[in-house]
């Protein structure tokens, strides 16, 4: 039985088209991962079923009574507000629910309302929302007494998931649900989706994620929602196919054009017995051209050597740092050399930021010292993004407004270098405020990058 169901939904951000007629099913208790190209419009289809956002056209269909909870891709606000505070709004409708049950036996309210909430409170086991808040908390290793302000994104983003697996929800919305998290607790969550009975739609470029949860693969391409099978291997290999029939129609309908163009721009002879019909085929398959969709090409990220600086980038020479009362790092002594690629593991909030952030000389260690290298120049690339001004557009985020940049030791236009991280066309003018997590991860790869 369908709890969701999309009608010939249309949505459209200016003249970008995220969804075109698009029409899709969810059952209850199924789990499908949603995915496509940046800017798709996965997120998008998340937020109209959260209802957070209205299509242009088309209809939502959700069945009565569904309660639904959704993760935003973005960490939640560094509130000045108690953990348990920031979960417990998961369960804010029970907790309204259960309040207002008592208000009626105290009153004598009707007994239809009444029998009502008594069946939604048994349903959630809304009885206990205090030990279900407290129970999620253990869970993800959450102490509900501390500050939100005070964690670090990874602990932010088990609190934003708390507060989304505590309400237990009908259907459970996730964009990018292993953001910021740490290995040990994405293997946790695997394991929570696993055995949750609730319907879910996530969103992930995780592809071993995707595998150990979902069933079904929904694809956003060029407006369209597409059904394909899991494991994702499955559906790469039925999207290929798909394409490459697609290539071979498409192939087959612009020979077919071409002839037609060449029959229609023959001598007076041919114009004067020229079939009408055979005329209004040709404006119609002109018009069909036109209106073809093409996909999205592939990102060029061509990343420079950092020039004739020395062999040496970084020195750590016994660095301690500590936050509050915790020590994030002793005595640590180690050397960066170049040409190092390393990958810094650890669980969330053991201080993996904190160490990039000490090496750019954002942090100064409290003992010990940090070394560059005479020559070395330093970028980062944000975890939070939030450099980027969102009322700039693309080309404006990237070019500061020239015509040309300098990338290294040559000049390239501004609008192809931004085109290399697939920015084209009437995309550069595009507001930041308005693109997707993954394009503005793009954006700031471009910026970061020049």
């Amino acid at each position: 039985m369908a709890i969701v169901r999309g009608d010939k939904l249309s949505l459209s951000f200016g003249t970008h088209v995220l969804l075109d007629q698009a029409n899709f099913s969810l059952s209850a208790g199924e789990k499908v991962a949603i995915v496509g190209r940046n800017g798709a419009g996965k997120s998008s289809l998340l937020k109209l079923i959260a209802q957070i956002n209205k299509p242009d056209s088309g209809e939502l269909q959700q069945q009565k009574a569904l309660r639904v909870r959704y993760l935003a891709q973005a960490l939640p606000e560094s509130l000045d507000i108690s953990v348990f505070e920031y979960v417990s709004k998961g369960v804010e409708d029970i907790k309204v629910a259960l309040e207002k049950y008592q208000h009626l036996l105290e009153t004598g309210g009707s007994d239809s309302e009444i029998n009502q909430l008594h069946d939604l409170l048994d349903r959630t086991n809304g009885w206990q929302w205090q030990q279900k808040v407290d129970k999620v908390l253990t869970r993800l290793n959450l102490d509900g007494n501390v500050m939100l302000s005070t964690l670090s994104g990874g602990w932010r983003r088990r609190v934003s998931l708390a507060e989304c697996l505590a309400a237990e929800p009908d259907l459970l919305l996730l964009d990018e649900p292993t953001n910021h998290l740490d290995l040990d607790t994405i293997e946790w969550l695997e394991e929570s989706l696993k055995q949750y009975k609730g319907a879910l739609l996530l969103i992930s470029h995780d592809r071993q994620f995707i595998d150990a949860v979902v069933s079904k693969v929904w694809e956003i391409d060029r407006g369209i929602v597409s059904v394909f099978p899991a494991p994702y291997d499955a559906y790469v290999e039925y999207k290929e196919k798909q394409l490459s029939d697609e290539a071979k129609t498409n192939a087959e309908f612009d020979k077919k054009l071409a002839n037609e163009e060449k029959w229609i721009r023959q001598g007076i002879k041919a114009r004067r017995t020229r079939n009408e019909g055979r005329v209004r085929a040709l404006k119609k398959m002109r018009q069909q051209h036109a209106e073809r969709r093409t996909r999205q090409s592939t990102a060029q990220l061509n990343v420079k050597s950092g020039g004739q600086s020395g062999k040496l980038v970084a020195v750590l020479d016994n660095a301690t740092l500590t936050r509050g009362d915790k020590v994030l790092f002793q005595n640590y002594t180690t050397s960066v050399i170049k040409g190092d690629k390393i990958g810094v593991l650890g669980p969330n909030g053991c201080g993996k930021s904190s160490l990039i952030k000490m090496i750019l000389g954002e942090l100064k260690p409290d003992s010990g010292s940090v070394e560059l290298g005479e020559t070395v120049k330093l970028v980062s690339v944000e975890q939070m993004r939030d450099a980027l001004d969102d009322n700039k557009t693309v080309w404006e985020a990237v070019s500061d407004g020239l015509d040309m940049l300098r990338i290294g030791s040559y000049e390239i236009p501004s609008r192809a270098y931004i085109g290399r991280f697939n920015f084209k066309g009437s995309d550069q003018q595009k507001r930041v405020g308005e693109l997707s997590g993954g394009e503005r991860g793009r954006l700031q790869l471009a910026c970061t990058l020049k």
